[in-house]
């Protein structure tokens, strides 16, 4: 984890290590969205909160507030709440949280895999 403070503020980075080369890497600001093939994803928030790491710990650090559509007949609509390192199965894609970012502007960067 690092924080990085400049005179308009702090901004603190969670980052994981980089799961080998593939995918797509998206990097979405708080409020806006990204997209793979039809999927859509949103970022609702970011915030300092416990969560369960893939080991089974607790930990505290920074958690990011995804909001996804997934294309269908209907759509779906699905919201997860992540931390960097953990790993996301939807429909046919995976999306691995690389980095969330908590400052003036949140925002996450995703790798994400599979689709069309």
């Amino acid at each position: 984890m690092a924080a990085v403070c400049f005179l308009t503020g702090c901004t603190q980075i969670e980052r994981a290590p980089v799961p080998g080369e593939g995918g797509l890497v998206l990097s979405i600001a708080q409020g806006t969205t990204g997209s793979v093939d039809e999927l859509r994803i949103g970022l609702g928030f970011v915030r300092k909160s416990e969560y369960v790491d893939e080991a089974g710990a607790k930990k505290r650090g920074l958690v990011a507030g995804l909001m996804l559509l997934i294309p269908g007949n209907p759509p779906q609509e699905k919201d997860f709440d992540v931390h960097a390192g953990q790993r996301v199965a939807v429909d046919k894609y995976s999306l691995y949280v690389e980095e969330v970012r908590k400052g003036i502007k949140d925002s996450v960067v995703l790798r994400v895999t599979g689709g069309a």
